[in-house]
């Protein structure tokens, strides 16, 4: 348990920048800057760090 709490933060943190920085690629991407793709393919791995962390917290309370 002691790694998992010293962990969770980070993950945390690293799930909402890559969603933010995946949006921000998106908007972008949408305004004729860049590539949807590799971007939409950045956001996914950030929105599954964040529901697996929520998931993990939930499952342990």
């Amino acid at each position: 348990m002691g790694a998992w709490a010293f962990l969770i933060p980070w993950t945390v943190l690293a799930g909402v920048l890559g969603v933010a920085f995946g949006a921000m690629g998106l908007h972008y991407a949408h305004r004729g800057t860049g590539r949807p793709g590799p971007t939409a393919a950045g956001t996914t791995p950030g929105a599954l760090g964040i529901i697996g962390t929520a998931t993990l917290i939930r499952s342990l309370s």
